[in-house]
């Protein structure tokens, strides 16, 4: 059995087959599910393709692949998709989906030796009751092999699986899904050049990358909407998605089952498209027992509407159907409320999906028909938040109304949730348009809306005419915080333009905030000095000096205070 790997603080992140126990407890037949088949038959079809953007280094020595120091990456991609039937085709058993396992690099000759090498390898990391498992591989699937895809146009689902784990992690929600028309696309969580996938950025990389690939591969595939796209995936896999939707506009929708960009979230932080203006989709939490409170992302997800479902008594494990078929829970653990939890599981996606992508539901429409969906005795947990207007809408909308009261209710209702650079953007775009009443009303306000912000405290020392100072500094800084440099930046400019008093009072602010500054006291000095005002130039390049500056800054106040006629 693989050990157990603990890479960030919080205990379920990434158990996968790690947390399966050891053998099963006697029960030989195998797990069923009691879900409701859509009106679709379901196609499988695999693929062993190649991204030649990239390739892979395959260091198992028992690889036919290892002779080679490296080749392209290797991605095996499954596809569920709605089909047409003839009498010749053949309905799939789990076993087929099981030896996907032997050819994750690469098409291979299915050989019974092959099979008893997989299955051998399968048991020495993942063992269990071998009576189950063969009851298992005799399961009939929904999906029949390679048949016709059914005309028309579905959605396109692509599926990100956890950590190190198989195309088919999901087989019974990817056919559920597809039997009510839509395409489900996934390959395995592989690494970038071994077979184990590494627990950090690089790692999530490298599968974001394997999606970006499946989505230029399946625009190809005959019955193919890759203008309705949804990204899924369980745990390392949910993590991966946010990665790819950050920096790709077209992603519709999102599902994340009990996803590690809960716990991983410091990944998702330290990436080059971190941030939120790009992630506008809805987006669906699925999560294990006990997640409805600490999600930093799903706090921060302002303009998506976003909804999160807490389903009792599943654990990390218990949302791959892969899981729960090959490694059940011990007798005190009832496996008849997770099998439920996990149709739950199945039915809220679809819920989800038709909702967004086939009756065009407001967020309140789909809000009430998750809730109203029968959840059994299990007492399932909601929690969801609406998105915000983006920052150019709300601008439009705050200029055509004159109800002052109706404004302040809006922000001071999402203070808390508003980004406070987006809210900076928000005032500029109507200081810009002309709208100075407005925008001089949101700054005299600012504070209360952000209280503990470092701009409140710039603010607060501007007599008058706020949005004249803030309007200057936003359209020559990007972040418009009030920090030293860009204060400085925005008077120098001023200056430069021959604003000398506009460039003045910059400089004037900056040292206002900053008294024990040298280099604001030497600025000072020096805006004045410009203004031919020498006296109070004087005055602070003598206060630089007294500030302890460094040589240079000592330097040139004393070259400066030589300067000054006498």
């Amino acid at each position: 059995m693989h050990s157990t790997i603990k890479p960030f603080k919080t205990c379920p992140l990434i158990l996968f087959f790690s947390a399966l126990l050891i053998g099963a407890y006697g029960q030989k037949s195998a797990i069923q599910f009691d879900l409701e088949k859509g009106p679709y038959e379901v196609g499988f079809q695999v693929e062993y393709l190649q991204d030649f953007s990239r390739d892979f280094q395959d260091k198992n020595p028992k690889s036919k692949y290892s002779k080679k120091a490296s080749y392209f990456r290797p991605v095996q991609t499954g596809i569920w998709y709605p089909a047409s039937l003839t009498n010749s085709d053949k309905k799939l058993l789990y076993e087929d989906y099981f030896y996907l396992n032997a050819s994750t690099r690469g098409p291979i000759n299915l050989t019974e030796e092959v099979k008893s090498q997989t299955l051998a390898q399968y048991l020495e990391t993942d063992p269990v009751d071998e009576d189950r498992l063969q009851a298992t591989f005799e399961q009939e699937m929904w999906a029949f092999d390679r048949p016709m895809p059914k005309k028309g146009k579905f959605p396109v689902i692509i599926y990100g699986p956890s950590w190190w784990s198989s195309t088919y992690e999901n087989a019974r929600l990817f056919e559920f899904l597809a039997s009510h028309g839509y395409i489900v696309v996934s390959s395995p969580s592989r690494g970038p050049d071994v077979s184990r996938m590494p627990l950090d950025r690089i790692g999530a990389e490298t599968q974001a990358r394997d999606m970006e690939f499946l989505i230029g591969h399946i625009q190809n595939f005959p019955n193919a909407d890759i203008q309705q796209l949804c990204l899924a995936g369980f745990s390392w896999g949910g993590l991966s998605n946010v990665l790819l939707a950050s920096r790709n506009k077209h992603i519709d929708a999102w599902i994340g089952y009990d996803p590690s960009i809960h716990e991983a979230y410091d990944i998702f932080e330290q990436s080059a498209n971190y941030g939120y203006n790009q992630l506008r989709m809805p987006s669906l939490f699925i999560n294990s027992f006990g997640y409805m409170n600490d999600l930093p992302f799903y706090d921060k997800l302002v303009y998506s509407n976003a909804y999160v479902i807490d389903l009792p008594h599943m654990d990390h494990t218990d949302f791959a159907s892969q899981f729960i078929k090959l490694a059940p829970k011990a007798p005190e653990s009832p496996i008849g409320p997770i099998i439920k939890g996990y149709e739950l599981l199945c039915e809220y996606s679809l819920i989800f999906l038709n909702s967004v992508f086939k009756n065009k539901d407001t967020y309140d429409q789909l809000l009430q028909k998750l809730k109203d969906h029968p959840s059994s005795d299990l007492r399932v947990n909601f929690k969801s938040k609406s998105a915000l207007p983006l920052p150019d809408e709300i601008s439009k909308q705050l200029q055509l109304s004159n109800n002052t009261q109706a404004i302040d209710q809006l922000f001071q209702e999402n203070r808390t949730k508003y980004p406070e650079k987006d809210f900076r953007k928000i005032i500029y775009t109507i200081l810009k348009k002309g709208n100075n009443q407005l925008g001089n009303r949101l700054l005299q306000n600012y504070s209360s809306y952000y209280p503990s912000s470092s701009v409140s405290k710039s603010l607060s020392i501007i007599p008058d005419d706020k949005g004249w100072v803030f309007k200057e500094i936003y359209e020559r800084n990007e972040d418009c915080s009030f920090s030293y440099k860009e204060l400085n930046h925005t008077a120098h400019v001023l200056q430069m333009q021959d604003r000398l008093q506009d460039g003045l009072r910059i400089f004037q602010l900056n040292e206002q905030l900053r008294p024990d500054n040298f280099k604001a006291q030497f600025n000072l000095g020096l805006g004045y000095f410009r203004s031919k005002d020498y006296k109070m130039a004087q005055k602070h390049f003598e206060l630089c000096l007294e500030k302890n500056p460094d040589d240079r800054y000592a330097g040139l106040a004393r070259d400066f205070i030589a300067k000054i006629p006498q």
